[in-house]
């Protein structure tokens, strides 16, 4: 299965739950699946925008 068949198949699965990527996040997976940014590189963004110590209620 190609890097693109397992995002979308992700993607999917988040749709199937009534959820959605916001317009940066959309963004930032699109550079994953073109390659202008690593796997690592996108869990470290995601983890340094979604961490419990940068979330405000």
């Amino acid at each position: 299965m190609t890097s693109r068949k397992i995002l979308a198949s992700a993607l999917g699965s988040f749709k199937i739950e009534g959820l959605e990527l916001d317009i940066r996040s959309a963004s930032e997976f699109r550079d994953l699946e073109n390659g202008s940014v690593s796997a690592s590189e996108l869990r470290r963004r995601l983890l340094s925008r979604y961490s419990k110590s940068t979330v405000t209620k």
